[in-house]
């Protein structure tokens, strides 16, 4: 009797579509700090009773007691404060053939790595995803009139940068939902000086009157929504990808308002048919995020931060988006950031997923072995290669 073909992922290559930067001091990292990192939750109580007992981060534990001999956190935490940086990013992404990342380093900038420092320890290419509210925020703060910040925003968009830039990122669903205004351009302009006024308010009641730059938030209101917009255009004109943040991933968000089938709009308007846009996440809103890639052909998605804290139902999850988005169009990402235990792990939870699901899909019939390992190529970098035209990655 023959055995039953399984797809073996091991050895196979991932391309992380989806990620941020890592820490600077990330190997000193005490317990609270490395629990920070696989929850959402910000509070005291659930950082130090817990999230060290959520399924992922048990299972994130007893998979690198196999690859770094330790069996418990504690363990963990001595060991990784021996390590050199060097070695320990790369025991890690050598293990899951981790081997390039889109960064969106508008995350946690202040403490963030800078992107080609991340490169040169991770010995892997490193692209470079810009993140369009912080972009609005910067020109808001150092523009004095509408029209200035129009300017402003453009240039920033078109700025070079010492590290490829392949995509456009919005965070729309933290900042008031997904459900975007119908706005014009005069709705954006009158909203210009209050906006200016708030943030100069916000100042002085911490204390930093006068200041000549003024932090600036930007939330739901027709002048940000028109400026998303035009990062649109721009992303259209310059055939660029554009990520959008949906389902969880903000502790301040309102899941409700992060459903991707909130974007049925934006995704009918004939204006942005040419834009490619790339639901991040998903979950729990995977079915939708694959039925809008099911009907637009501009549509792609990803499962990243799921793959790392919901991943004892990574199969399911990767079986809801198999079953009716293109397999074309499903990327790989993992969200990983600020220590490289994210990456690691989520590139795990992807290949042990994507293994069973496929190999289940060949044991059932629907798939010849071979086409199954041309999917997982696909699916793991061959997709994200062609979508951001990433020249010279095999």
């Amino acid at each position: 009797m023959s055995e039953l073909p399984v797809i073996d992922l091991r050895s196979a290559i991932i391309i992380d579509q989806h990620a941020h930067s890592l820490v600077n001091d990330f190997v000193q990292f005490e317990s609270v700090d490395l629990r920070r990192c696989f929850t959402e939750s910000r509070t005291m109580d659930m950082l130090q009773n817990h999230v060290q007992n959520s399924l992922s981060y048990i299972d994130m534990i007893r998979k690198l007691q196999f690859l770094l001999d330790v069996s418990s956190e504690k363990q963990l935490i001595e060991l990784r404060q021996t390590m050199r940086e060097f070695d320990l990013v790369n025991s890690l992404f050598d293990d899951v053939s981790l081997g390039a990342f889109i960064i969106d380093d508008g995350y946690s900038s202040g403490k963030a790595m800078p992107l080609q420092k991340f490169s040169q320890l991770t010995d892997r290419p490193v692209f470079r995803c810009l993140r369009i509210e912080s972009l609005i925020e910067q020109a808001l703060s150092i523009s004095s009139s509408f029209g200035e910040l129009e300017s402003k925003f453009v240039s920033l968009l078109s700025e070079p940068s010492d590290v490829p830039i392949v995509a456009l990122k919005t965070i729309l669903a933290y900042r008031g939902g997904l459900r975007l205004l119908d706005t014009t351009k005069e709705l954006a302009q009158e909203e210009f000086s209050p906006l200016k006024e708030g943030a100069k308010d916000r100042s002085n009641e911490h204390g930093k009157s006068g200041a000549s730059k003024p932090k600036v938030r930007i939330e739901k209101s027709n002048l940000y929504h028109y400026l998303l917009l035009r990062a649109f255009e721009f992303a259209g004109d310059r055939k660029i990808p554009v990520q959008i943040h949906t389902g969880l991933g903000d502790s301040d968000e309102d899941l409700s308002e992060s459903n991707p089938l909130l974007l049925r709009r934006l995704l009918e308007d004939k204006h942005f048919s040419s834009v490619k846009f790339v639901l991040l996440h998903c979950y729990p809103f995977v079915k939708e995020a694959a039925y809008l890639a099911s009907l637009y052909s501009n549509v792609y998605m990803d499962l990243s931060l799921a793959c790392f804290l919901v991943s004892a139902n990574i199969e399911s999850i990767l079986m809801d988006a198999i079953s009716l988005a293109p397999l074309s169009k499903i990327l790989s990402g993992t969200d990983g950031h600020t220590v490289p235990e994210t990456y690691w792990y989520g590139a795990l939870s992807l290949k042990r997923g994507l293994s069973k699901v496929l190999t289940k899909l060949v044991r059932e019939d629907f798939l010849e072995p071979a086409q199954a390992m041309k999917i997982a190529g696909d699916i793991l970098h061959g997709n994200t290669r062609q979508l951001y035209k990433l020249d010279g990655l095999a």
